[in-house]
């Protein structure tokens, strides 16, 4: 993509050169000539010779993150163009379903701002460039024109714009950096919704809880065990599926009950009373985990019998909030109702793969920008940035340091001193 001028009007220009150049080009005219939508890339003319060939666009165009490079927005800004793009972006979605009955995803895109307005610019088919991959999540909030028709006076037009619960919500998806690890039987058990000390290049199992949400808030266990084919729950608690019907990995996802807005609603009371002023992206909340249940070898030609999983209660470490990794997992058995198990080296010597557990934790963390911004958001609302008053305000559980925080801590990071308040 180039930019250009016809005349005193900016444009965009695609060029396409090389082998296969004059197909391209003609597939990517037609692909966009039954498409008409304000915030779709459209074409205003084309252009070729020997060789070349050109679609030129309307407006002048660039990459999302250039154009925050531009109005070096301060972290409530961040937060409020994010929020803005994502309710555009929804027009769109309505507009590409009602047109052509399919769904877009932003990971089908490329993902442009016109200059002259501000406003998004979708091009279908391509990869969504210099866009945070969370950025747009259909959470249809408040704001509902860019931020170059918003006066000097932003910041405070921003802090009146958003409930706390919408702020809380665009902080928490727009603004996080995601957390990805598998982990194996070596870690004794994961808090979920609990923060934790885990600096880029630590694994969890040398991570640090630092604070967690109250043993009595229960969790959500969503559907149990599940695979491609159906599970039978059993009276006692176990799950059963027939060795014929096991055609792949079964999962087990688990995430807490509590809003995902508690944490973004009480950080800056917890960081300050760790007395951290900064790295805050050293910290990692886990929201979720995931059981997957594999196979030491493949499912083909398997003798017949019966694979029974765990109850999900097996999997809770003894709090709700408190997960772990099972003694059984699962075993094999001849009869249906599972009353003679077979041991593992049976089951082997029978054909049955053994079921190799492992846990996988997704979670969030944020930078100094966003617990800025927060602080800001909060104090401009009339609350205390630094207590638990907008958490208390909302209703939402309350998070606790972990007891016996400093001794551990230390070890890990020697700027590290926490309130004992």
């Amino acid at each position: 993509m180039y930019s250009a001028r016809l005349g005193s009007h900016p444009k965009t220009v695609t060029v396409y050169q090389g082998p296969g150049a004059e197909q391209e080009w003609r597939v990517a005219i037609k692909k966009r000539e039954a498409i008409w939508h304000p915030n779709i890339l459209q074409w205003c003319g084309v252009a070729r010779a020997p060789g070349i060939y050109a679609t030129v666009f309307h407006d002048d165009l660039i990459p999302f993150q250039r154009y925050l490079d531009i109005y070096d927005p301060s972290p409530l800004t961040a937060v409020y163009m994010y929020a803005y793009f994502d309710t555009e972006f929804q027009d769109v979605e309505h507009y590409w379903l009602s047109a052509l009955n399919k769904r877009l995803y932003p990971t089908d895109c490329t993902i442009w701002i016109r200059c002259s307005t501000g406003r998004l610019c979708v091009d279908p088919g391509g990869q969504i460039a210099d866009f945070p991959a969370n950025c747009i999540m259909g959470a249809g909030l408040p704001p509902r024109a860019p931020i170059s028709e918003i006066p000097t006076d932003r910041e405070a037009i921003i802090i009146s714009a958003f409930t706390l619960e919408d702020y809380h919500v665009s902080c928490q998806w727009y603004c996080s950096q995601s957390y990805e690890e598998t982990i194996r039987d070596t870690v004794a058990s994961v808090t979920l919704g609990a923060l934790n000390f885990c600096p880029y290049g630590t694994s969890y199992g040398d991570s640090i809880e630092v604070a967690w949400i109250p043993d009595d808030y229960p969790t959500d266990h969503g559907l149990g065990w599940q695979s491609g084919t159906k599970i039978k729950i059993m009276q006692n608690g176990w799950s059963r599926v027939h060795s014929s019907e096991l055609d792949g990995v079964i999962v087990h996802h688990v995430y807490p009950n509590a809003p995902c807005t508690s944490w973004p609603a009480q950080a800056n009371s917890i960081l300050s009373r760790l007395r951290m002023t900064s790295d805050f992206r050293d910290y990692v909340l886990i929201d979720w985990i995931t059981y997957l249940v594999k196979f030491s070898s493949p499912l083909k030609d398997l003798p017949a019998g019966y694979l029974f999983i765990c109850p999900l209660t097996h999997l809770q470490s003894g709090t709700p909030m408190g997960f772990r990794f099972p003694e059984c997992v699962a075993y094999w058995s001849l009869d249906p109702w599972g009353l003679q198990r077979l041991s593992v080296e049976s089951a082997q010597s029978l054909g049955f793969p053994s079921p190799v557990l492992s846990m996988h934790l997704s979670g969030h963390r944020w930078d100094n920008a966003v617990y800025a911004g927060l602080r800001q958001f909060h104090r401009g609302r009339g609350f205390d940035p630094e207590s638990q008053e907008v958490a208390r305000h909302l209703g939402i559980p309350l998070y606790q340091l972990r007891d016996k925080l400093s001794e551990c801590m230390s070890q890990l990071c020697p700027r590290f001193s926490a309130s004992e308040q």
